[in-house]
């Protein structure tokens, strides 16, 4: 099944809403909305939905202050898009507790990266490995025939050693993608960090590794010039849930924490993180609003830096399956 594009998206079908012509009643805000395309054929092309979802049903003539949340979903890639090309460095915990199914279900998760996610050829993957010893095992490498082969080589090769530098493990797979530096293809750039987040090496505080993390990325983010997203995996029901959470959150870009409870949660969790970076189609997206009626205005607006198609659903059927090509 080697080369299978485990992200082939699924055809699907966003109606076009037409606007309403009649005029909203004062004081009844809208729950929710849909953008409308303006050009002639609207039938013709895939729409950008806006949805808003108030607080309240309706208010009084009176000032009143009122929350709501503004959400906007991507059309469907078009097959004749190219999405932004990946640059992608898997953080792997090697350390001792990582011994035994949790080593061997990680590397199968990573040798699925490497083979059947769909990467391209102008997506690229480090490996960055770390026990009490941190090593960049493979560069940046582009997912060509070649650099499977020796990104498989290397995932094959990973066999459990001794005490955990979490905080020199994830600040290398940091300086990777700072050492790339800008691109003009406006690359996509991750950090996948699989750990039980038992620091006894390098930075063990967590408060402290999560500036020191925060940092990196922020100063690897400027000199790319665009965001970095940090992923964090944490094994076992004793990891140190509220450091990877706080490493994840605390990333300043679209950063994800999850709980590898069992096995089977893996491949859930991992085609969540990855499906998200191959369904890219805008970075740095600002939205303005501007409110209706005299005396309205609008405070407080927050906003994500990315907006993503929903394109890449098939990774976790692919994951579930039987690899019987995975050693």
């Amino acid at each position: 099944m080697d080369g299978m594009n485990l992200f082939a998206r699924p055809d699907a079908t966003i109606p076009t809403v037409a606007r309403p012509d009649a005029t909203i009643p004062t004081g009844v805000p809208v729950a929710v909305a849909e953008s409308v395309s303006t050009a002639a054929d609207v039938t013709a092309m895939p729409q950008l939905q806006l949805h808003v979802t108030a607080e309240k049903g309706a208010v009084a003539a009176s000032a009143e202050r009122m929350l709501a949340m503004c959400s906007i979903k991507a059309p469907p890639a078009l097959d004749d898009v190219k999405r932004p090309p990946i640059d992608l460095v898997a953080c792997i915990d090697r350390s001792g507790s990582m011994h035994g199914e949790k080593m061997s279900l990680m590397k199968k998760t990573l040798e699925l990266l490497v083979k059947r996610a769909g990467l391209k050829g102008d997506d690229r993957i480090s490996l960055v490995t770390f026990d009490s010893n941190i090593r960049l095992d493979l560069p940046l490498t582009s997912m060509d025939e070649s650099g499977r082969n020796k990104a498989d080589g290397v995932i094959k090769g990973l066999h459990p050693g001794s005490t955990t530098n979490l905080s020199g493990g994830a600040l290398q797979a940091i300086e990777v993608l700072e050492r790339s530096g800008a691109s003009k293809e406006g690359r996509t750039r991750a950090v996948m960090l699989f750990t039980d987040g038992m620091a006894n090496e390098g930075l063990r505080d967590p408060a402290q590794l999560t500036r020191a993390v925060a940092g990196a990325i922020a100063t690897a983010s400027a000199k790319c010039g665009g965001p970095i997203s940090l992923y964090t995996f944490g094994f076992g029901a004793d990891h140190n849930e509220a450091c990877l959470r706080n490493l994840a959150t605390g990333s300043g870009s679209s950063g994800l924490y999850y709980y590898i409870k069992t096995p089977d949660d893996i491949p859930t969790a991992f085609a969540d993180a990855l499906g998200g970076l191959t369904s890219v189609v805008a970075q740095n997206v600002k939205l303005s609003l501007d409110a209706v009626g005299t005396g309205a205005y609008t405070s407080g607006a927050k906003r994500k830096a990315a907006l993503k198609s929903s394109w890449a659903s098939s990774f976790k059927s692919g994951i579930n399956e039987n690899d019987s090509d995975s050693d």
